[in-house]
């Protein structure tokens, strides 16, 4: 391998810390690892060749016309070099007298243009507005010259890894638009295209889903097998283990939406800077910070060098990625003026309901006219105000279809374990082992394919309420043992009624969570509407199933009539083929976000997190009586306030009990629905009393004091991390 630039001139720079410290010293490690097996080389393509398809090759964008090289007015970026310091690997090969027109890139800067970017669980939303206009962006679509269509829009959020290690090499070799190898990997659409048509065990293992979830949760580090068959790891993102040139698959997906953003094929060359995030409302600010800093390096990786390395350009156009709004109140922002619906001076009442791939988000608020104040202070003209939001974090699109197959092998395994194939898969994290299960249930890379292929399978019935089975009451998959061979053909029982009835039943109890939610805002409020609009979101919305539950739910409303007839439920909003920008239920969150930016008329006030700079705490922790959640710390508890939780007792066990349902704070949630731990105290704390504190949204913290005490007089604490 020839000898590489240490490229230590990293110029990111995010709110924690420049991103040159996260650079120096990584490329020596990362080059010995990637360069263990030296992949074939491609055949190399002529300089002009190679200027006029850098980015077909990275990320399948059309290919550039000759003209730019030539016209006066165009000019290619990578050509540029006053005011420019390139390494060395990073000059352009192109002959002193070949005559071509070089571009500077900072005339392309889109000053202070904003753009919105919805990270999904299965896709991801990227839109900005210029000359007061919104517009939506694709990405890694197979076919440029089709016209766009809404689902377009919808770029799925995933990579498929083909061949990692000439990918790795290629990724640390360059720090501005490395010469990664559309080949090699693939992003969004296309990679859905492959996972679908994908034949082979080693063609899905390579697929890497659920980058969201992976960033706020998985703790454990993910095994993958690429194309070829080499395997490889990803460190959780969140991990004290992690080291600095670990890959991170969320910087290479934000690679991709910038290539896509920050390029020369219209106009001559786009380059964007100002960057808005938005995030459901239970994500903690460690992992927010964390994504934003892996979008940050990612996008900002997407632009030539030859403003990478120019001097001056941040002074006046500083690269930044912000944190907007959370996504239901993004969500109504987009939704309330679509839908016809008019702020009022006194407020109308407003309910988004969530429902994505990973989990569901609630929101409650008001939409109402700025006051004067307001308008003078800070322009706006009308108010989101948000009173409570909460969530069901189990409740997805992806966590169901996870549980549909869960059921489908627990009815199969007899049938599974007579094939002799070892076939095995992956148990949700809230599920109960069956007897047996031990036998068929793995974590491992073949378990992970399998519960793919058969969510795959079940997907119809969760997307279209049915199944084509063909009248057989079976599906037909080839599955794949632990070596990754495939096995015979196997037909499943698939009872479709039980998991309706399954899918409605769990559906319902998210919508009694959100109207938990929206009572206890109006009772901390003291507000009694005439009128309430809920708003579904979320493309998990568009199952029958949820407006079903929504009416039930309603109609069971028996103690306040005027209550139940003030709730108006809305019709989702559906994609329009004649308009592809306008707002849906998955878009609109982004577009939503665009309204709420700086400068814009519509301010948020999101009382929730006014509360603490932190997320709010968004547990109810308690103990249990007579098989139900008592809670002690509710949702909102103020951090590093000690409440008494009980005595040491004989026995020496504390049971203590927690769950992020809203349906706690009515003591809906019984034991065996939520989670538990145990705290195990010495002989010698027999009568002390116990004293229990929230200290970031997803921790809390025990100690002890003497019987009748009012807080813990010692500094020692058993801190205790709670899963959602």
């Amino acid at each position: 391998m020839p000898q590489h630039d240490k490229l230590l001139e990293w110029h990111f720079y995010v709110a924690t810390q420049s991103l040159d410290e996260l650079w120096n010293g990584l490329l020596a490690d990362a080059f010995s690892q990637a360069s263990e097996e030296t992949p074939p080389t491609a055949p190399r393509l002529d300089a002009k060749t190679r200027l006029l398809s850098a980015d077909t090759e990275r990320a399948n964008l059309p290919t550039l016309d000759q003209s730019i090289l030539t016209d006066q007015h165009l000019g290619h970026w990578d050509l540029w070099q006053q005011n420019v310091t390139l390494p060395e690997s990073q000059h352009p090969e192109i002959p002193l007298d070949a005559g071509y027109i070089a571009r500077n890139p900072a005339n392309d800067i889109q000053r202070n243009i904003p753009v919105a970017i919805d990270f999904g669980t299965t896709s991801t939303v990227v839109a900005l507005r210029e000359q007061g206009r919104s517009r939506l962006f694709r990405v890694g679509v197979k076919n440029w010259r089709e016209a766009p269509v809404p689902q377009d829009f919808e770029n799925p959020t995933l990579l498929v890894i083909q061949n990692y290690q000439p990918l790795m090499q290629a990724w640390y070799e360059r720090l501005y638009r490395p010469h990664v190898q559309w080949a090699h990997v693939k992003c969004s659409h296309w990679a859905k295209a492959e996972l679908t048509d994908a034949a082979t065990c080693n063609s899905i293992q390579g697929g890497i889903a659920n980058l969201k979830t992976w960033a706020h949760t998985q703790k454990r580090p993910m095994p993958y097998r690429d194309a070829q068959g080499h395997e490889f790891t990803i460190a959780p993102l969140q991990n004290d283990d992690r080291t600095a040139d670990a890959f991170n698959p969320l910087e290479l997906y934000a690679f991709f939406l910038g290539l896509n953003l920050n390029n020369q094929h219209s106009h001559g060359g786009r380059i964007y800077h100002n960057y808005h995030m938005s995030f459901p409302v239970d994500f903690d600010t460690a992992t927010r910070q964390c994504i934003m800093q892996a979008f940050s390096q990612g996008l900002e990786r997407s632009l030539p060098a030859s403003l990478g390395y120019q001097e001056g350009w941040r002074t006046t156009t500083p690269f930044t990625v912000h944190e907007g709004a959370s996504e239901p109140a993004a969500y109504a922002a987009g939704a309330l003026p679509v839908m016809g619906l008019e702020p009022t001076n006194e407020g109308l009442p407003f309910g988004v309901f969530d429902f994505g791939g990973g989990t569901t988000d609630f929101a409650i608020g008001i939409y109402r006219t700025a006051t004067p104040q307001e308008e003078r202070d800070n322009g706006w003209e009308e108010v989101l105000e948000i009173l409570d939001s909460a969530g069901d974090v189990r409740l997805g699109g992806e966590h169901l279809l996870h549980h549909l197959a869960y059921a489908v092998v627990r009815k199969n395994m007899q049938k599974m374990l007579e094939t002799g194939a070892g076939l095995s898969f992956v148990m949700p994290d809230d599920a109960t082992a069956f007897a047996g299960s031990e036998l068929i249930l793995d974590t491992g890379l073949a378990a992970r394919t399998n519960t793919a292929k058969l969510c795959q399978a079940l997907r119809p019935l969760w997307e279209e309420n049915a199944l084509d089975t063909q009248d057989t009451g079976q599906i037909s998959l080839t599955l794949f043992d632990k070596a990754g061979q495939q096995s015979p053909l196997l037909a499943l029982d698939v009872d479709e009624d039980a998991l309706r009835q399954w899918l409605a039943a769990r559906i319902r109890q998210g919508v009694e969570a959100f109207f938990t939610t929206f009572r206890q805002a109006l009772k901390i409020h003291e507000s009694n509407p005439s009128k309430f609009h809920v708003l579904l979101a979320g493309n998990s919305c568009r199952s029958p199933l949820v407006h079903e539950a929504f009416e039930a739910v309603k109609n069971a409303i028996t103690d306040d009539d005027s209550l139940r007839h003030a709730i108006t439920i809305h019709d989702v909003l559906k994609q329009d083929m004649e308009h592809p920008y306008a707002p849906t239920l998955k878009t609109g969150v982004a577009l939503g976000l665009l309204r709420t930016m700086p400068g814009e008329s519509m301010g948020i006030i999101d009382r929730p997190r006014a509360r603490n700079d932190e997320a709010p705490f968004q547990f109810s922790v308690g103990s249990f009586k007579r098989n139900a959640l008592v809670p002690v710390l509710h949702r909102y508890h103020v951090y590093n306030q000690w409440r008494e939780f009980g005595l040491v007792r004989q026995d020496l066990t504390t049971i203590l009990g927690y769950t992020a349902s809203p349906l706690a704070i009515e003591g809906q949630v019984p034991r065996g629905e939520c989670a538990e731990e145990r705290v195990i105290w010495a002989q010698e704390d027999v009568g002390k009393t116990i004293f229990i504190c929230c200290t970031n949204p997803n921790t809390v913290e025990l100690a002890l004091g003497p019987e009748g005490a009012t807080e813990p007089q010692t500094q020692n604490t058993i801190k205790i991390f709670l899963k959602a």
